[in-house]
Protein backbone atom coordinates (compact mmCIF):
# COMPACT_ATOMS: atom_id res chain seq x y z
CA UNK A 1 0.00 0.00 0.00
CA UNK A 2 2.90 2.43 0.94
CA UNK A 3 4.57 1.86 -2.23
CA UNK A 4 1.28 2.22 -4.31
CA UNK A 5 1.01 5.30 -2.72
CA UNK A 6 4.69 6.43 -3.49
CA UNK A 7 3.73 5.50 -7.42
CA UNK A 8 0.68 7.56 -7.52
CA UNK A 9 2.78 10.36 -5.73
CA UNK A 10 5.39 10.23 -8.20
CA UNK A 11 2.88 10.20 -10.75
CA UNK A 12 1.33 13.58 -9.64
CA UNK A 13 4.53 15.17 -8.78
CA UNK A 14 5.38 14.01 -12.68
CA UNK A 15 1.99 15.95 -13.82
CA UNK A 16 1.76 18.68 -11.23
CA UNK A 17 6.48 19.10 -13.18
CA UNK A 18 4.79 19.12 -16.70
CA UNK A 19 2.07 21.51 -15.93
CA UNK A 20 4.72 24.32 -14.17
CA UNK A 21 6.87 23.63 -17.34
CA UNK A 22 4.29 24.33 -19.94
CA UNK A 23 3.17 27.48 -17.73
CA UNK A 24 7.06 28.65 -17.87
CA UNK A 25 7.29 27.80 -21.38
CA UNK A 26 4.18 30.57 -22.35
CA UNK A 27 5.97 32.58 -19.72
CA UNK A 28 4.44 36.46 -19.87
CA UNK A 29 2.62 35.62 -23.11
CA UNK A 30 -0.45 35.42 -20.77
CA UNK A 31 -2.32 31.92 -20.15
CA UNK A 32 -2.34 28.54 -21.17
CA UNK A 33 -1.21 27.63 -24.35
CA UNK A 34 -4.62 27.83 -26.66
CA UNK A 35 -6.12 29.21 -23.12
CA UNK A 36 -9.32 29.90 -24.71
CA UNK A 37 -12.34 27.45 -24.38
CA UNK A 38 -11.64 24.15 -25.46
CA UNK A 39 -14.34 25.31 -28.60
CA UNK A 40 -12.41 27.56 -29.71
CA UNK A 41 -10.21 23.98 -30.76
CA UNK A 42 -6.70 26.15 -30.08
CA UNK A 43 -3.52 23.39 -31.06
CA UNK A 44 -2.61 21.45 -28.32
CA UNK A 45 0.63 22.35 -26.93
CA UNK A 46 1.84 24.06 -29.90
CA UNK A 47 4.52 26.29 -28.87
CA UNK A 48 8.48 25.28 -29.89
CA UNK A 49 9.86 23.60 -27.10
CA UNK A 50 6.11 22.79 -25.65
CA UNK A 51 5.84 19.28 -24.35
CA UNK A 52 5.24 15.81 -26.33
CA UNK A 53 2.85 12.83 -26.72
CA UNK A 54 4.18 11.13 -23.25
CA UNK A 55 3.42 14.52 -21.11
CA UNK A 56 0.14 15.41 -23.17
CA UNK A 57 -1.03 11.72 -22.14
CA UNK A 58 0.31 12.07 -18.70
CA UNK A 59 -2.02 15.45 -18.29
CA UNK A 60 -4.48 13.19 -20.08
CA UNK A 61 -4.73 11.24 -17.65
CA UNK A 62 -4.98 13.37 -14.46
CA UNK A 63 -7.14 15.57 -16.37
CA UNK A 64 -9.76 12.38 -17.07
CA UNK A 65 -9.44 11.38 -13.53
CA UNK A 66 -10.50 15.01 -12.60
CA UNK A 67 -13.14 15.97 -15.32
CA UNK A 68 -14.71 12.56 -16.75
CA UNK A 69 -14.08 9.51 -13.78
CA UNK A 70 -17.26 10.63 -11.92
CA UNK A 71 -19.69 9.56 -14.87
CA UNK A 72 -17.49 7.49 -16.65
CA UNK A 73 -15.79 5.40 -13.89
CA UNK A 74 -11.90 5.61 -12.92
CA UNK A 75 -10.63 3.02 -15.54
CA UNK A 76 -13.18 3.95 -18.27
CA UNK A 77 -15.69 1.64 -17.71
CA UNK A 78 -18.96 3.96 -17.84
CA UNK A 79 -21.65 3.82 -15.10
CA UNK A 80 -25.13 4.05 -16.61
CA UNK A 81 -25.82 6.22 -18.34
CA UNK A 82 -22.87 7.48 -18.82
CA UNK A 83 -21.31 4.89 -21.56
CA UNK A 84 -18.01 3.02 -21.32
CA UNK A 85 -15.28 5.06 -23.03
CA UNK A 86 -12.00 2.82 -22.63
CA UNK A 87 -12.17 -0.96 -23.42
CA UNK A 88 -14.83 -3.55 -24.96
CA UNK A 89 -17.72 -1.81 -26.73
CA UNK A 90 -16.24 1.87 -25.80
CA UNK A 91 -16.42 4.22 -28.81
CA UNK A 92 -18.63 2.42 -30.95
CA UNK A 93 -18.65 3.62 -34.70
CA UNK A 94 -22.28 4.38 -34.57
CA UNK A 95 -23.87 5.63 -31.97
CA UNK A 96 -26.80 3.53 -29.78
CA UNK A 97 -30.13 4.21 -30.90
CA UNK A 98 -31.31 5.55 -27.62
CA UNK A 99 -28.26 7.49 -27.54
CA UNK A 100 -29.04 10.81 -25.78
CA UNK A 101 -26.08 12.97 -27.01
CA UNK A 102 -24.31 11.36 -29.23
CA UNK A 103 -25.69 11.25 -32.62
CA UNK A 104 -22.48 11.05 -35.17
CA UNK A 105 -20.43 8.07 -36.04
CA UNK A 106 -17.04 8.05 -34.38
CA UNK A 107 -14.62 7.51 -37.41
CA UNK A 108 -11.43 9.43 -36.40
CA UNK A 109 -10.07 11.21 -33.25
CA UNK A 110 -11.10 14.35 -34.39
CA UNK A 111 -14.63 12.95 -34.53
CA UNK A 112 -14.52 11.81 -30.72
CA UNK A 113 -12.86 15.26 -29.83
CA UNK A 114 -15.64 17.09 -31.76
CA UNK A 115 -18.27 15.21 -30.07
CA UNK A 116 -16.42 15.86 -26.74
CA UNK A 117 -15.77 19.47 -26.80
CA UNK A 118 -19.35 20.27 -27.57
CA UNK A 119 -21.12 18.02 -24.76
CA UNK A 120 -18.52 17.13 -22.06
CA UNK A 121 -18.74 17.10 -18.92
CA UNK A 122 -22.06 17.22 -18.71
CA UNK A 123 -22.17 19.43 -15.92
CA UNK A 124 -19.59 22.13 -16.79
CA UNK A 125 -19.59 22.04 -20.92
CA UNK A 126 -16.73 24.36 -21.77
CA UNK A 127 -15.22 24.35 -18.49
CA UNK A 128 -12.33 22.52 -19.71
CA UNK A 129 -9.21 23.89 -21.56
CA UNK A 130 -8.89 22.96 -25.39
CA UNK A 131 -5.29 21.90 -24.21
CA UNK A 132 -7.40 19.31 -21.60
CA UNK A 133 -9.59 18.07 -24.24
CA UNK A 134 -7.45 16.91 -26.39
CA UNK A 135 -4.90 15.53 -23.59
CA UNK A 136 -8.29 13.73 -22.73
CA UNK A 137 -8.79 12.19 -25.89
CA UNK A 138 -5.42 11.54 -26.69
CA UNK A 139 -5.08 9.66 -23.10
CA UNK A 140 -8.55 7.72 -23.63
CA UNK A 141 -7.58 6.97 -27.51
CA UNK A 142 -4.20 5.45 -26.54
CA UNK A 143 -6.53 3.04 -23.67
CA UNK A 144 -8.06 1.88 -26.43
CA UNK A 145 -5.07 0.66 -28.38
CA UNK A 146 -5.00 3.26 -30.62
CA UNK A 147 -2.14 4.57 -32.44
CA UNK A 148 -0.42 8.11 -34.06
CA UNK A 149 2.89 8.78 -34.71
CA UNK A 150 5.36 11.27 -32.56
CA UNK A 151 3.12 14.43 -32.51
CA UNK A 152 0.50 15.20 -30.09
CA UNK A 153 -3.05 14.69 -30.98
CA UNK A 154 -4.15 18.01 -31.99
CA UNK A 155 -6.42 19.75 -35.12
CA UNK A 156 -3.70 19.37 -37.35
CA UNK A 157 -3.84 15.19 -36.95
CA UNK A 158 -7.22 14.12 -35.82
CA UNK A 159 -8.63 13.80 -38.84
CA UNK A 160 -6.50 11.49 -40.16
CA UNK A 161 -6.10 9.28 -36.95
CA UNK A 162 -8.75 6.14 -37.61
CA UNK A 163 -10.34 4.37 -34.62
CA UNK A 164 -10.36 1.38 -36.50
CA UNK A 165 -8.84 0.01 -39.29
Amino acid sequence: MFQRAQVKLGFQVLVAATLVATAALVGCGGGKPGAKSAKGGGAPLAIPGAPGPAEQLAVGGKSYADNCSTCHGDKGEGDAPSPAIIGNGALPEAPSKDAELRKAKFLTAQDVYDFTVKTMPKDGVGTVTADEMWAITAWTLKQNGVEWGTDPLGPTNAKTIKLRK
